[in-house]
C-alpha cells in the first residue's frame, strides 16, 4: 500500500505561549491602521469642503460698496448712522472714519477703527463733511449725505 501524502498543517496549527498574542495583535494594529488613515482622508474632504464654501460665499453688501471705493463717514451718537451700519449689516464697515467732536482749536477730529486706519486713506477730512451718515466714492468722487436705504445703497454698487 501506497503511502498517503503528507497534508500540510501548518495552516491548523494554533501557537502557543508570546506567539498568540503577538498573532492575534497583528490584525488589530493593521485595522487601526486602516482606521487612522480614513479619518485623515475623511478630515481632509472637510477642510476641502469647507475651503470651497468660504471661497464661493457671496460677499456680502459691506464688502463690495468697500471694494468699490466708498468710504463712510459717521459720528458717535448718530441715530441715522446706526441705522445706515445696521442695513449694512455691521457695525465694522471695512472703510469707515469715524468723526468726532471739534477741538477747541475748531478743527474736527478724525478717529479710524484701528483696523481700517491704513486702508482707508480718508479723502475728506471730517470738517467738510456736510451730513451724516456720508458717503463718498475715493475712485470717483460721488459724494452721498445722509441715510442710504437698501435700494441707494444697490445702485451705489452701478
Amino acid at each position: 500500500m501506497a503511502a498517503a501524502p503528507a497534508e500540510d498543517i501548518s495552516e491548523f496549527v494554533i501557537p502557543s505561549g508570546d506567539a498568540a498574542g503577538a498573532a492575534a495583535a497583528a490584525p488589530a494594529s493593521k485595522s487601526a491602521g486602516n482606521t487612522g488613515a480614513l479619518v485623515t482622508a475623511v478630515l481632509i474632504f472637510l477642510v476641502v469642503v469647507v475651503i470651497v464654501y468660504l471661497m464661493a460665499a457671496p460677499q456680502t453688501l459691506s464688502a463690495k460698496l468697500a471694494r468699490q471705493g466708498w468710504v463712510l463717514y459717521v459720528m458717535p451718537g448718530c441715530g441715522y448712522c446706526k441705522k445706515q451700519q445696521r442695513l449694512l449689516g455691521t457695525t465694522r464697515y471695512p472703510k469707515k472714519v469715524v468723526c468726532v467732536k471739534r477741538s477747541p482749536s475748531g478743527q474736527a477730529a478724525i478717529a479710524l477703527e484701528p483696523s481700517t486706519l491704513a486702508e482707508t486713506n480718508a479723502p475728506l477730512l471730517c470738517s467738510r463733511v456736510q451730513a451724516y451718515p456720508f458717503w463718498i466714492n475715493q475712485r470717483t468722487g460721488e459724494v452721498r449725505k445722509g441715510l442710504q436705504g437698501p435700494r441707494a445703497l444697490q445702485s451705489m454698487l452701478a
